[in-house]
């Protein structure tokens, strides 16, 4: 029976995988702006973090996602400021060019995966919908999960 259940876990994680890999996939389409994407809405939603802590939080290397920080330092979308309690430590926060940018990307890929959800008939629009309504539920039960036992780590960018 253990077994079992192993076997299921391992195909929905593998399903939601593959799943979110493929929306992400099409949203992304030919846009070599992915990268910046997810290093602007990942900080626009933890608010000014260290760098170590934003590259974890985006799933990118720490060399990977510091030279991104210094290209969109460069083009002014973000900013490093010192730490209000300890003043050693760096952390990267969006400008308010970076927050405009932030919400125009987010009106663009909202659109691009309209689009997307367009080409599904009405019975895949129904079972996605249902889908999404149990992901909803879901989710909202982690994150209480996640408060009781850490406290929430979304920042102030959220």
């Amino acid at each position: 029976m253990c077994e079992e259940k192993t076997v299921d876990l391992e195909k929905l994680v593998g399903g939601i995988k593959k799943f979110m890999q493929s929306v992400v996939g099409e949203v992304f389409k030919g846009d070599a702006r992915a990268s910046r994407y997810i290093a602007l809405f990942t900080l626009h939603r933890y608010g000014a973090v260290n760098i170590s802590q934003l590259a974890q939080k985006a799933h990118f290397s720490k060399p990977t996602f510091s030279l991104l920080m210094k290209q969109l330092e460069r083009e002014g979308l973000v900013r490093r400021v010192r730490d209000s309690s300890d003043k050693r430590i760096s952390v990267i926060e969006l400008t308010e060019e970076g927050a405009r940018y932030v919400k125009a990307m987010k009106r663009e890929l909202q659109s691009r995966l309209e689009k997307l959800l367009e080409s599904l008939d009405t019975l895949e629009k129904q079972k996605l919908l249902e889908a999404v309504k149990t992901l909803e539920i879901i989710a909202e039960k982690f994150r209480k999960r996640r408060e009781a036992n850490h406290g929430d780590d979304r920042g102030q960018g959220s």
